[in-house]
């Protein structure tokens, strides 16, 4: 898990919620071109490293 894709991450959340929408895993992965279930496996790694 590098900065930069953290960084992805949470750029997308912010831009998500700025835009007065929820951001779920399918938003996210929706704006990152990528399947859901990747989206639930980082979040999850990221709230570990916590």
């Amino acid at each position: 898990m590098t900065r930069e894709k953290i960084e992805e991450y949470i750029e997308v959340i912010y831009e998500l919620e700025k835009n007065n929408k929820i951001a779920n895993t399918v938003k996210i992965a929706s704006k990152l071109e990528i399947k859901p279930g990747s989206v639930t496996e980082f979040l999850q790694k990221l709230e570990k490293q916590v």
